[in-house]
């Protein structure tokens, strides 16, 4: 387990000599001045088109009056409820 210590030592005293370079070293502007944009075509632009949609028509439609049971709840639910048997079905042995 030396070996991980060591790691993490030389790592962390890295680490810190790459923050206080970045703290002392002034960024210096380029001698010469680069462009990424030098060939290259200019961006297209779609030419915005407005196109005026007209509006829908709205029809009216007249609605039904809801239609009335002609057996009250009541009497519906008097019957009785059927009954489920249920049947065995026979298993045919294909294997013998």
């Amino acid at each position: 387990m030396p070996v991980l210590s060591y790691f993490l030592i030389v790592g962390s005293v890295l680490a810190g000599l790459l923050f206080y370079a970045e703290s002392v070293i002034v960024p210096v502007s380029l001698p010469f001045s680069t462009s990424q944009s030098i060939g290259l075509p200019k961006p297209y632009k779609v030419p915005v088109v407005v196109v005026e949609v007209p509006k829908p028509v709205i029809i009216v439609a007249t609605v039904e009056p809801p239609v009335e049971a002609k057996k009250p709840v009541k009497e519906v639910r008097k019957h009785k409820p059927t009954r489920v048997v249920r049947q065995s079905v026979p298993q045919e042995r294909y294997a013998a």
